[in-house]
């Protein structure tokens, strides 16, 4: 039965909601952090929260005692979840949609694992991935320092959906973009950036050393235009800076400051380095997570201090730089946006992509949460970390839905292809207690 609520009281609620925000930030320690990131001029220090001192007196920041979504204001919450995400009126199109995106609970994971597990929903951005926060603020950055011009053609190499959302972001500015993409990634992906007016360039996968890797294509090319500018998603601090002054700022507000870990994959490094700075700034008990597809040797570097992977041993070379179903993500080198974060992530772990495509199935079935590859890699992660005792009964651990399975269709969410590497899953998924392992 809907039970109409009365304007009054609703205006009462909203009014109630916005006081306790105000209320939360008078709350927190007010001391200015120096953060311990050189040659980063965007962030203001000033604005940066703690509250490591309000843990002081013996608090393990183990929220057992009190239900963690208790204390979120009533606005912005949704079925299953928690989000608030204040109404303010913006103008514009695609820059004033993106952020501020939904923060639920996927409850089968939560009811399984016994912690609560939240999730960014960033499919909400108009370009339907968390790259929409990368590709806005790569153009803002560049436009105040004069490297995009009036008229100028954006350039970048991408496996797809930073361009999609630098396409939509240069469309909306009065730009053009040319996009570089390997040609093993989704073909609807390039589909949608040429439908939404980019230039398109399929090449050939190779390792980033070769001259005709899609990014070195993409810097090239930009090179030789005089109105050219290459985005450079995975040097460019402006992606470190997205999440380090929006998801995670983000993330921190919807739960109150409320939470235990945080689990992503990283890709050029931006979510994971700028969301894990932010929050270990903010509480350094807050455990961060890497989790990264087979061939990657980004969890071995968190975890030993060296960025190798056995399948890079010679004689053991595969196709490419490394192998798997899923995309975006992944790296065999160190990027500069990474690097910004490297000190404030805890430990890393290797999701299998039998593990990430049954966890992708296992969310469809359970939560009818239809994400991408990515999104199902971090929710393995997240898995591993409770299995490893990292993430411990009761707590509140964060991660993103990157992207939705939309986006997949012709791979990742497509039985014949999936059958081909022997990824098939049943009709009936078992528990992910049963099918993940917990090794590092």
């Amino acid at each position: 039965m809907k039970v109409a609520i009365p304007a009054a009281a609703a205006f009462v609620v909203s009014v109630a909601a916005l006081t306790a925000v105000r209320r939360l930030r008078s709350q927190q320690h007010e001391e200015t952090v120096q953060l311990p990131l050189e040659n980063f001029a965007d962030i203001d220090a000033n604005t940066t929260e703690s509250h490591d001192a309000n843990t002081a007196e013996g608090n393990n920041n183990n929220h057992t005692d009190q239900d963690p979504m208790s204390s979120l204001p009533a606005q912005g919450l949704t079925p299953g979840g928690v989000g608030f995400c204040p109404s303010i009126p913006s103008s514009g199109g695609f820059s004033a949609l993106v952020g501020q995106t939904k923060l639920i609970e996927i409850k089968s994971l939560s009811k399984l694992l016994g912690v609560r597990v939240l999730a960014k929903a960033e499919f909400q951005n108009p370009g339907g991935s968390v790259k929409d926060r990368v590709a806005k603020k790569i153009i803002e950055d560049a436009e105040k320092s004069g490297a995009l011009k009036p008229g100028g053609t954006i350039y970048e190499g991408t496996s797809g959906s930073t361009g999609i959302s630098l396409t939509m972001a240069a469309m909306e500015k009065g730009y053009n973009a040319s996009i570089y993409m390997p040609d093993d990634q989704a073909k609807e992906k390039s589909d949608l950036v040429a439908a939404l007016g980019a230039r398109v360039k399929r090449v050939r996968p190779v390792t980033i050393g070769d001259p005709d890797h899609f990014v070195n294509m993409a810097r090239r090319e930009a090179s030789e235009d005089p109105l050219g500018f290459f985005a450079d998603q995975f040097e460019n601090p402006s992606n470190f800076a997205a999440h380090f002054l929006g998801t995670g700022k983000e993330i921190i507000e919807q739960t109150a400051g409320k939470l235990d870990a945080f689990v992503a994959a990283a890709g050029t490094g931006g979510t994971l380095a700028g969301c894990a700075a932010r929050l270990k700034v903010f509480d350094s008990n807050i455990t961060t997570v890497l989790v990264d597809p087979p061939g990657s040797s980004l969890c071995r570097r968190i975890n030993t201090g060296v960025a190798y992977h056995d399948k890079d041993a010679e004689g053991h070379r595969v196709r490419y730089p490394f192998d798997t179903v899923t995309e975006g993500i992944g790296l065999n080198r160190i990027t500069d946006n990474f690097s910004k974060g490297i000190d404030y992530i805890d430990v890393a772990y290797t999701a299998e992509d039998k593990e990430s495509t049954m966890m992708s199935r296992w969310l469809l079935a359970n939560d009818a949460i239809f994400c991408g590859s990515s999104g199902a890699v971090n929710c393995v992660g997240v898995v591993k970390a409770v299995k490893d005792g990292r993430i411990k009964p009761g707590q509140t651990v964060v991660t993103i839905l990157c992207d939705s399975g939309i986006r997949h269709l012709s791979k990742f969410w497509n039985p014949e292809y999936m059958a081909r590497f022997d990824l098939s899953c049943p009709d009936m998924i078992p528990s992910p207690l049963e099918f993940i392992e917990c090794a590092a």
